[in-house]
């Protein structure tokens, strides 16, 4: 139960329910991941990831050490994730989600303000999974910061979109951008048709809903109605 709300984004339900079998199971690996990743989520980045560093200890699995990868990102440790990410890379057993290894690796190089490593690294993660929206989310945000690079902003961002339907960061940053771009009506189909995705939580669809106004508001100031 507590693995489909923090799926779903509600990460406060997720800990609620997670919370009780930290004491039963202080050492399930499940249980840690689950708790560790809620408070994440919750922006309780030391807690987490102290949760994480044990589960970790107890089963130096990839998915763990992604996950403990990310609470040292959130932390600002980029040289412990690095090494980490490193080493899990450079391990022989074939990981399913390589991809998220290298995702994790560019975010950090993203966050230390090199670019140009980031960018081949995200590039790398896209490499491994040409569907990993992630990775051509965080591209579309690299290029945005250089408006002579409007273009590969709008590539990347629709590709994340596409990838990813019923996310909605790619949904609200290219409506956003939609806007910034004067194109209102793209924004307002776009978000219109995420509204009509029956499994969007309830806090998306509020984000989603106010957005959506904010776009009509704009293409009737773009398109003033006259009476003649």
């Amino acid at each position: 139960i507590a693995e489909n709300f923090l799926n779903k984004g509600e990460a406060q339900q997720a800990w609620q329910n997670i919370r009780p079998l930290l004491d039963q199971y202080p050492e399930r690996t499940e249980v840690l991941t689950i708790a560790g990743l809620s408070l994440l989520a919750l922006h309780n980045n030391q807690r987490g990831s102290t949760l994480l560093q044990q589960a970790y200890r107890l089963k130096a699995s990839p998915t763990i050490g992604l996950n403990l990868s990310s609470a040292y990102i959130s932390l600002e440790q980029y040289q412990k994730a690095e090494t980490l990410l490193r080493q899990l890379l450079a391990k022989q057993e074939p990981y399913a989600y390589q991809e998220r290894l290298w995702h994790n690796l560019a975010l950090t190089y993203d966050r230390l303000g090199d670019e140009k490593r980031a960018i081949a690294t995200y590039q790398r993660a896209i490499q491994e999974n040409p569907t990993y929206y992630l990775s051509h989310l965080h591209l579309a945000e690299i290029y945005y910061r250089h408006p002579e690079h409007k273009h590969l902003t709008l590539e990347y961002f629709t590709r994340a979109h596409r990838f990813c339907l019923e996310c909605f960061e790619p949904i609200k940053r290219l409506a956003e951008l939609y806007l910034e771009l004067h194109r209102s009506p793209e924004a307002i189909a776009l978000l219109q048709g995420f509204l009509q995705i029956e499994e969007t939580s309830s806090a998306y669809r509020h984000k989603a809903q106010q957005l959506l106004q904010q776009a009509k508001q704009s293409d009737n100031e773009m398109f003033p109605l006259t009476l003649k």
